[in-house]
Protein backbone atom coordinates (compact mmCIF):
# COMPACT_ATOMS: atom_id res chain seq x y z
CA UNK A 1 0.00 0.00 0.00
CA UNK A 2 2.75 2.06 0.14
CA UNK A 3 2.45 2.70 -3.51
CA UNK A 4 -1.18 3.29 -3.04
CA UNK A 5 -0.62 5.43 -0.08
CA UNK A 6 1.49 7.71 -2.11
CA UNK A 7 -1.20 7.89 -4.56
CA UNK A 8 -3.62 8.36 -1.77
CA UNK A 9 -1.48 10.86 -0.14
CA UNK A 10 -1.31 12.66 -3.31
CA UNK A 11 -4.98 12.24 -3.65
CA UNK A 12 -5.51 13.32 -0.04
CA UNK A 13 -3.53 16.49 -0.52
CA UNK A 14 -5.39 18.45 -2.85
CA UNK A 15 -3.04 19.70 -5.47
CA UNK A 16 -3.32 23.26 -6.23
CA UNK A 17 -2.80 24.08 -9.82
CA UNK A 18 -2.27 27.57 -10.90
CA UNK A 19 -2.74 28.26 -14.49
CA UNK A 20 -0.58 31.05 -15.51
CA UNK A 21 -1.04 32.69 -18.76
CA UNK A 22 2.04 32.43 -20.83
CA UNK A 23 4.17 35.58 -20.67
CA UNK A 24 5.56 36.91 -23.82
CA UNK A 25 8.31 39.41 -23.41
CA UNK A 26 8.54 41.75 -26.37
CA UNK A 27 11.42 44.04 -26.63
CA UNK A 28 10.29 47.66 -26.85
CA UNK A 29 10.13 48.86 -30.43
CA UNK A 30 11.72 52.16 -31.20
CA UNK A 31 10.73 53.62 -34.53
CA UNK A 32 13.42 55.86 -35.93
CA UNK A 33 12.75 57.93 -38.99
CA UNK A 34 15.09 56.95 -41.78
CA UNK A 35 17.95 59.39 -42.18
CA UNK A 36 18.88 60.55 -45.65
CA UNK A 37 22.32 62.01 -46.06
CA UNK A 38 22.40 64.56 -48.87
CA UNK A 39 25.71 65.76 -50.19
CA UNK A 40 26.08 69.55 -49.80
CA UNK A 41 25.27 71.47 -52.97
CA UNK A 42 28.19 73.42 -54.38
CA UNK A 43 27.39 76.20 -56.81
CA UNK A 44 30.20 76.89 -59.22
CA UNK A 45 30.28 80.24 -61.00
CA UNK A 46 30.04 79.85 -64.78
CA UNK A 47 33.31 80.09 -66.61
CA UNK A 48 33.54 83.14 -68.83
CA UNK A 49 35.68 82.82 -71.89
CA UNK A 50 37.28 86.07 -72.97
CA UNK A 51 38.09 86.59 -76.60
CA UNK A 52 41.84 86.77 -77.18
CA UNK A 53 43.30 90.20 -77.58
CA UNK A 54 44.38 90.91 -81.10
CA UNK A 55 47.45 93.02 -81.46
CA UNK A 56 47.56 95.03 -84.63
CA UNK A 57 50.95 95.67 -86.11
CA UNK A 58 51.85 99.35 -85.94
CA UNK A 59 51.32 101.26 -89.11
CA UNK A 60 54.51 102.54 -90.61
CA UNK A 61 54.19 105.79 -92.41
CA UNK A 62 56.69 106.23 -95.13
CA UNK A 63 57.61 109.75 -95.97
CA UNK A 64 56.66 110.54 -99.54
CA UNK A 65 59.50 110.66 -101.96
CA UNK A 66 60.11 114.14 -103.17
CA UNK A 67 61.58 114.43 -106.56
CA UNK A 68 63.55 117.56 -106.97
CA UNK A 69 63.94 118.80 -110.45
CA UNK A 70 67.53 118.73 -111.45
CA UNK A 71 69.14 122.07 -111.10
CA UNK A 72 69.84 123.37 -114.48
CA UNK A 73 71.70 126.51 -114.86
CA UNK A 74 69.67 128.50 -117.29
CA UNK A 75 71.26 131.59 -118.37
CA UNK A 76 68.62 134.20 -118.67
CA UNK A 77 69.23 137.49 -120.26
CA UNK A 78 69.05 140.66 -118.24
CA UNK A 79 65.76 141.52 -119.99
CA UNK A 80 64.25 138.13 -119.09
CA UNK A 81 65.40 138.45 -115.46
CA UNK A 82 63.92 141.96 -115.23
CA UNK A 83 60.63 140.75 -116.81
CA UNK A 84 60.47 137.86 -114.29
CA UNK A 85 61.05 140.22 -111.34
CA UNK A 86 58.52 142.75 -112.65
CA UNK A 87 55.92 140.00 -113.16
CA UNK A 88 56.47 138.83 -109.54
CA UNK A 89 56.09 142.39 -108.30
CA UNK A 90 52.79 142.89 -110.19
CA UNK A 91 51.37 139.62 -108.88
CA UNK A 92 52.18 140.56 -105.25
CA UNK A 93 49.57 143.32 -105.19
CA UNK A 94 47.15 142.50 -107.99
CA UNK A 95 45.63 139.53 -109.80
CA UNK A 96 46.30 139.17 -113.51
CA UNK A 97 45.35 136.70 -116.16
CA UNK A 98 48.24 135.36 -118.18
CA UNK A 99 47.40 137.51 -121.18
CA UNK A 100 46.80 140.56 -118.96
CA UNK A 101 50.22 140.20 -117.30
CA UNK A 102 51.95 139.77 -120.67
CA UNK A 103 50.23 142.95 -121.94
CA UNK A 104 51.27 144.85 -118.79
CA UNK A 105 54.90 143.82 -119.20
CA UNK A 106 54.82 144.75 -122.89
CA UNK A 107 53.42 148.15 -121.88
CA UNK A 108 56.43 148.53 -119.54
CA UNK A 109 58.72 148.09 -122.53
CA UNK A 110 59.56 144.37 -122.47
CA UNK A 111 59.50 142.45 -125.73
CA UNK A 112 56.75 139.87 -126.23
CA UNK A 113 59.31 137.03 -125.68
CA UNK A 114 60.60 138.67 -122.46
CA UNK A 115 57.04 139.34 -121.19
CA UNK A 116 56.00 135.73 -121.86
CA UNK A 117 59.17 134.44 -120.17
CA UNK A 118 58.53 136.59 -117.04
CA UNK A 119 54.86 135.51 -116.93
CA UNK A 120 55.66 131.81 -117.39
CA UNK A 121 58.35 131.98 -114.68
CA UNK A 122 55.55 132.99 -112.24
CA UNK A 123 53.27 130.14 -113.34
CA UNK A 124 50.63 132.70 -114.17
Amino acid sequence: MAGCAATLEEAAVPASTTTVAPTTTVAPTTTVAPTTTVAPTTTVAPTTTVAPTTTVAPTTTVAPTTTVAPTTTVSESAGERNARESAASYLEYSAFSRSGLVEQLEYEGFTTAQAEYGTDAQNA
